[in-house]
This record gives structure tokens, sequence and C-alpha cells, in this order.
């Protein structure tokens, strides 16, 4: 369990609780621990070169379940955001239609 001894942020928390989806639970911090302890390291490929340019060359290590993402420091000591990953194929992931001018 890569992730039983990072640190969650705020601001990692306020997203963690901002982005449940369904039922809230009750307790999220016991939610949260149980997610954690799915999550196995990600390799986002050309995706992690693209956020690495994107926040200023800091490095970062990806964790993933079913439905979560965790973003953490390089050592795995800070978890710096929670994020619902995006799939190739699901509607989250889709370009908005542009609407037609009439």
């Amino acid at each position: 369990m890569p992730l039983r001894r990072a640190e969650v942020t705020g601001h990692a928390w306020e997203r963690f609780v901002t982005r449940w989806e369904g039922q809230r639970p009750p307790c999220f911090r016991r939610a949260l621990l149980q997610i954690m302890a799915e999550a196995q390291e990600e390799d986002l490929g050309y995706g992690q070169v693209l956020r690495l340019l994107k926040n200023r060359m800091q490095p970062a290590r990806y964790f993933i379940t079913e439905h979560w993402r965790f973003v953490t420091n390089e050592e795995v000591t800070v978890i710096l955001t929670i994020e619902r990953p995006y799939r190739r194929g699901t509607i989250k992931s889709q370009k908005k239609k542009r609407r037609q001018k009439s």
C-alpha cells in the first residue's frame, strides 16, 4: 500500500469530497482510506510528459483505482490532488459538441 503513509493536502481532501458521486458515505475519511488501499501506480505514458510541462516541471506519481486517481509528489509522501480519471470512450472524456450558430 504505497499511499498508506502519504499526507493528504487540504486541496486533495476538498477535491475528494466535492468530486464524490452518489450517496455520501457515513465517514469520508474511512472511505478515502479504503480507496487509497486499493490504488495501484499508473503509467500515464505521453500524458505524464504533458502534465510535467503543465505543472512547471514538478515531477509527480499517479495511482489509480477504478474511479479515482491520486497525484502524489515523487516520494509518495504527499497526495497533491485527487481526481476522477478520464478514459477514452467514456462520456466524461468525450469532447463537448459545439453549438451550431443559428
